[in-house]
């Protein structure tokens, strides 16, 4: 069982599928979580490692986890942003296991919100995962041309249902490691966003951005938002 903890990047994306590749069981971690949250999902995951992105946004994450881990010392922390491994040597040596064959089998772990107690753990397959997101991509309409903005943390299960919906659709996704709503705007205009995802805060915030320019739309190629809260 690992666990990681990392911000909307296309590298995160990678970890997700190659973990999935080695058979790995996954518990995505939100970066908004401090150690009382780290302490609640570590112990009840069992993770044998967590996987952090050393300092991001001012949060040195390496030394958070590894206070925590001096506490629990059920896991290891590695920094998840390393240098690739380019020694000829080493990578001829890697040697990939079977290919796992077991869709039933329990792979990703995720938190609740943990609104009205602390977290509980949701436990999903990968079955499920490609079903979900095979019914999103089916049920929003989405096309092999879209370009998808990200605007919610890729750790939460939206990020992998979406994962599975564009390895199977074949859209494009724009992630954004932190939400900041002109930045965002910008981005994803500049990037050709056809579809926004998120919630009732990001469409009122997306709202407040185009009333300040009302009559040229803020991102021009926009077909619809979707997303719940």
């Amino acid at each position: 069982v690992g666990a990681w903890q990392l911000p909307s990047r296309s590298e995160t994306g990678v970890l997700m599928g190659a973990l999935a590749r080695l058979g790995a069981t996954q518990v995505p971690v939100l970066p908004i979580h401090r150690e009382r949250e780290l302490r609640i999902v570590l112990r009840r995951t069992g993770a044998r490692i967590l996987g952090v992105p050393g300092t991001w946004r001012g949060v040195d994450y390496a030394a958070m986890a590894e206070g925590v881990r001096v506490e629990l010392g059920t896991f290891d922390v590695l920094l998840a942003a390393p240098e690739p491994e380019t020694d000829p040597a080493v990578v001829a040596a890697a040697v990939l296991p079977p290919v796992p064959d077991d869709g039933e089998e329990v792979r990703w772990l995720f938190t609740t919100s943990g609104t009205t107690a602390d977290p509980k753990i949701a436990r999903h397959a990968d079955r499920a995962a490609v079903a979900a997101g095979a019914g999103l991509a089916a049920s929003q309409g989405f096309r092999p041309g879209d370009r998808y903005g990200v605007a919610f943390p890729f750790t939460h299960i939206g990020g992998l249902a979406n994962l599975t919906a564009v390895l199977t659709t074949g859209y494009a996704l724009i992630l954004l490691e932190a939400f900041d709503p002109p930045a965002a705007v910008e981005v994803f205009a500049r990037h050709g966003a056809t579809v926004v995802g998120g919630g009732p805060a990001f469409y009122r915030t997306f709202l407040e951005q185009q009333r300040r320019q009302p009559g040229v739309p803020i991102l021009p190629a926009l077909r619809f938002m979707t997303g719940g809260g």
